[in-house]
């Protein structure tokens, strides 16, 4: 099946695999969900905060399992940047800017394409693509918090607020580095445009 999951009641962590909608960037293939870095970390985190909170010990609510989703995304996302090659390119790409259409923020972008999304990955920490292919940041809205309900799109607004977060820490961070690379214009010359990494 088109899924990964952590199973609490029999401990364990299932992977499944399935083939890719016709109209994937790779229609047929075999896509093995136990391939991919992004759904193995986010599987894994759950399995380990099983092993802290135990999700069958008390009733859940909706803030509870968007935590722990959204918890979940974040450790899939943040667990690329220990990934020096993968970090430099995208900077480069991304001209420095982490908050712009890059591969840092989508998460499972291959799973994604494989079952037809356009979004660019299964979900997006600063944005998506939209249907007519033009990237679209992620407009905060406080209306969501009362609208949303399903664990995966309500844990998304904890993952757009940390790694927002995030991103004012690294601009901040690098704002001299912009300057001097840049000769006071804080605009860096276009980078490798080359985003083959998948996930």
């Amino acid at each position: 099946m088109a899924n990964a999951y952590y199973d609490p009641g029999q401990v364990a962590i299932h992977f499944g695999y399935f083939k890719a909608v016709a109209s994937s960037p790779f229609p047929g293939m075999d896509v093995y969900t136990c391939l991919s870095q992004d759904v193995i970390v986010h599987t894994v985190a759950h399995a380990l905060l099983d092993s802290i909170i135990r999700y069958d010990s008390r009733p859940t609510g909706l803030d509870e399992l968007a935590f722990l989703e959204g918890f979940c995304d974040l450790v899939g996302l943040l667990e690329r940047f220990s990934l020096p090659e993968v970090l430099r390119q995208q900077i480069a790409a991304t001209r420095g800017d982490l908050t712009g259409r890059g591969l840092m923020g989508l998460l499972a972008q291959q799973f994604s394409e494989a079952i037809g999304m356009k979004s660019g990955g299964l979900r997006g920490a600063l944005g998506e693509m939209g249907d007519d292919g033009v990237w679209k940041p992620r407009q905060p809205n406080p209306k969501d918090y009362h609208t949303l309900e399903e664990p995966h799109a309500r844990g998304a607004l904890l993952l757009a607020a940390v790694f927002d977060a995030f991103n004012k820490v690294y601009r901040n961070a690098v704002i001299d580095l912009l300057r001097i690379a840049t000769e006071g214009t804080g605009v860096l010359p276009e980078g490798s445009s080359t985003q083959t990494w998948s996930t």
